[in-house]
C-alpha cells in the first residue's frame, strides 16, 4: 500500500500543477483585456504563496533532479523572488514574475507537450471569450486612430491595445507550431498567413504581421523539403541546416538580439542620422531605451519603473514612456539576473531543438526572440510559454508516462 501511494504522488502533483498553471494564465490574460479585476493584491499574494507550494511539491514528489538543474532552478527561484519583492511595497503592480518562476521550476518532470497543449487551449478559449464579450458589449472595443499609423483605425477587440490582441494571435500560432512540429498541415500553414493579413488589416500590428509571415514561410519551406526529400535544393538545405555553423547561428540569436537592442539604446543620440533612421524603423524603441538609461540605473534585481503607455484608453498620455522592447523592459524592471535566466532558458531549448533536428520548433523560438525586440511579452506567461519547457520532459515524456511504464 505504501508503494502504491508513493507511485500515485506524481499524478497528484501533475494535477495540482496544472490547476495552478490555469489560474495564473487566467489572471495574467485578463490583465491584457478590458475586463476589470477586483481584489488584485490578495490574488497576487495567493499566487506567490501558491508558487512556493508548487516548488516544494515538485521537490517532494518528482524524481530525477540533477545537480546542474537544481543550481539553475535555485538561481531562477531566488532571483525571481527577490525581483517580485521589489514590487511588493509598491502596491502590487501587475507583475506575475515569481509565479512565472514557480511554473518554470514546477514543470520539471512533466510533459512539455502537455504544458503547451494546456497553454494553447486556455489562451485560445480566453481569446474567444474576450472577443465574444466585446461583441456583446460587456467590455469596450477600443479603436485607435493615430498619426503614427496614418490615421488608420486600429481595433483592440476587447484587449487593452491592438498590438496586445495581435500578439496573442502570434503566440498562439508559435505554440501551435511547437506542438504540431513536422505534422503541420497546409491548412494550418494557410491559417498563419490569414492571421498575418488580419492583424495588419484590423490592428495594423506590423511587427506581428512580419513575424507571422516569417513563421508561415519557414514552416512552408520545411514542409516542402520534407515532401521533396530527393531534390537537390532540399538536400543542400538539409546539409546547411545540419551544419555546426547553423547551430551556432541559432544559439547566438537570443544573446545577439538582446545585446544589440541594449547597446543601440545606450548609444542612441538624437543628432545622429543613422540612429534616427534605426529608431524610426524600430518604432521609437531606441529613444525610449535611451530615456530609461538617463532616468534609471540598472539594478541587480530590478526596480519599480512606471510604465505610461496607450493601453486601456484612447486618450493619449501627457508623456509616453513604455519600454516595449522585452530586453530593455526586463533589464530595468526585473534586473539583469532575470534577463540572463530567461535567455539561458531559450538557449537550452534552442540547443535541444537543434539536436532533435526539429526546425519548426527552432523557427518558433527564434521568431519569439525576434518579436520581443519590439514587444514586451517575453516575461508574460499568458503570451510566452517557452521558458516553462526548460525543465519539462523532452519528447513528451512525463511523470505519468514513467509511472504507467513502471506499473506495467
Amino acid at each position: 500500500m505504501r508503494g502504491e501511494k508513493s507511485d500515485l504522488s506524481p499524478v497528484f502533483y501533475e494535477c495540482i500543477y496544472f490547476i495552478y498553471y490555469v489560474c495564473v494564465l487566467f489572471f495574467c490574460y485578463l490583465h491584457s483585456t478590458m475586463f476589470m479585476l477586483r481584489n488584485e493584491p490578495a490574488m497576487q499574494t495567493f499566487l506567490a504563496v501558491g508558487g512556493i507550494f508548487i516548488i516544494v511539491l515538485n521537490l517532494m514528489f518528482v524524481r530525477g533532479w540533477k545537480m546542474p538543474q537544481l543550481i539553475f532552478a535555485m538561481v531562477i527561484g531566488v532571483s525571481f523572488l527577490f525581483t517580485w519583492l521589489q514590487f511588493y511595497p509598491a502596491g502590487f503592480p501587475r507583475t506575475y514574475v515569481f509565479p512565472f518562476a514557480a511554473m518554470i521550476i514546477g514543470a520539471h518532470g512533466l510533459s512539455g507537450k502537455k504544458i503547451m497543449n494546456v497553454h494553447f487551449a486556455v489562451c485560445a478559449l480566453l481569446l474567444v471569450i474576450t472577443v465574444l464579450a466585446m461583441a456583446g458589449g460587456f467590455i469596450e472595443n477600443l479603436v485607435y486612430v493615430q498619426a503614427s499609423h496614418q490615421y488608420k483605425p486600429r481595433y483592440a477587440f476587447g484587449s487593452v491595445y491592438p498590438t496586445d490582441f495581435a500578439a496573442h494571435i502570434l503566440f498562439l500560432f508559435l505554440t501551435l507550431v511547437w506542438i504540431r512540429g513536422r505534422k503541420m498541415t497546409w491548412l494550418e500553414n494557410a491559417a498563419i498567413f490569414a492571421a498575418a493579413i488580419f492583424c495588419f488589416q484590423y490592428c495594423d500590428a506590423r511587427t506581428t504581421c512580419i513575424c507571422l509571415l516569417l513563421l508561415g514561410i519557414g514552416v512552408a519551406l520545411e514542409k516542402i523539403c520534407t515532401v521533396k526529400t530527393g531534390s537537390a535544393a532540399c538536400r543542400r538545405w538539409k546539409t546547411v541546416f545540419n551544419s555546426r555553423g547553423m547551430g551556432i547561428f541559432f544559439l547566438l540569436i537570443g544573446p545577439v538580439l538582446a545585446s544589440l537592442m541594449i547597446m543601440l539604446s545606450y548609444c542612441y543620440r538624437d543628432d545622429s542620422t543613422i540612429m534616427q533612421m534605426l529608431n524610426k524603423v524600430l518604432n521609437g524603441r531606441l529613444s525610449l531605451g535611451r530615456e530609461a538609461f538617463v532616468q534609471y540605473n540598472v539594478k541587480l534585481f530590478g526596480q519599480v519603473v512606471p510604465m505610461v503607455g496607450f493601453g486601456g484608453t484612447t486618450v493619449p498620455p501627457d508623456h509616453y514612456f513604455f519600454l516595449d522592447c522585452s530586453y530593455l523592459n526586463i533589464l530595468f524592471r526585473f534586473g539583469p539576473v532575470v534577463l540572463f535566466c530567461l535567455l539561458a532558458c531559450f538557449e537550452l531549448l534552442i540547443c535541444r531543438s537543434w539536436k532533435e533536428k526539429n526546425m519548426q520548433r527552432l523557427f518558433a523560438l527564434c521568431i519569439c526572440l525576434l518579436c520581443c525586440c519590439i514587444e514586451h511579452h517575453l516575461i508574460e506567461v499568458s503570451y510566452d510559454p517557452f521558458p516553462l519547457l526548460v525543465f519539462a520532459g523532452s519528447a513528451g515524456r512525463s511523470v505519468t508516462k514513467r509511472l504507467h511504464k513502471e506499473i506495467a
